[in-house]
């Protein structure tokens, strides 16, 4: 559970005022999501909130408009940050997962945003995104594409405790990584060789035993330094 519980956690809305906090909860509204359902789109992110449950997948554009993943957030995550900012980001929003999120009303943000304690409590949720961000990427690129392609499955995992067979395609996973479909599919048949995945059918992958595959992804990562 450990490693789950050190990705990117959000204590946003604990670090913001009663009163802030009172506004949002009141105003806003609860969304049920279904797996790859849209939230907002990349070029128009006007919308945020916090995820009740679930996965939510960021991700950018690239050169042909096909979407790429930048990052995966759990319960407690925040949804939206450029939009609590009031700034453009050009990251958009989709359920990875089956999701809930509570999605704050836009005139209450935007009324928030000339209290300098709500925007003091963006701001840190913004370092810790990117300290997140940066220290996941930094571990990346150390460990090799088998170790990134165990990574971005466990970024897929809904409940860490329990195993779990994700929806997911070659395809999306080399997308995800800036890959190919035919190097993530080698890659993800040594990681099946060890034990760690089983593949069933197009575009289902069995992660049965989530802590050994987080444990193989930082062997991989701490092999890099000898």
């Amino acid at each position: 559970m450990a490693w789950y519980l050190g990705r990117v956690g959000s204590y946003f809305m604990a670090r913001i005022s009663p009163d802030a906090r009172g506004c949002l909860l009141a105003t806003g509204r609860e969304r049920y999501l279904a797996p790859g359902q849209l939230v907002s789109e990349a070029e128009n992110m006007t919308r945020s909130g916090v995820v009740i449950g679930g996965r939510i997948r960021l991700f950018g554009l690239d050169m042909q408009g096909h979407e790429v993943t930048r990052w995966t957030l759990g319960a407690g995550s925040v949804v939206g940050l450029g939009a609590l900012a009031g700034v453009a980001d050009g990251i958009g929003t989709r359920a990875a997962s089956a999701a809930r999120i509570m999605e704050f009303d836009t005139l209450a943000v935007r009324r928030l945003r000339r209290d300098p304690g709500f925007m003091q409590a963006v701001a840190a949720e913004l370092h810790q995104r990117f300290l997140a961000v940066a220290s996941e990427r930094s571990l990346l690129h150390r460990g090799g594409l088998a170790r990134r392609v165990a990574s971005e499955l466990l970024h897929l995992i809904d409940d860490p405790d329990a195993g779990t067979v994700l929806e997911v395609t070659h395809e999306q996973l080399a997308d995800a990584l800036g890959s190919s479909r035919e190097v993530v599919s080698r890659q993800l048949h040594r990681l099946g060789r060890l034990g760690l995945v089983e593949q069933h059918g197009r575009g289902h992958v069995s992660v049965t035993n989530p802590a050994a595959l987080d444990a193989f992804v930082h062997r991989a990562a701490d092999a890099a330094y000898r």
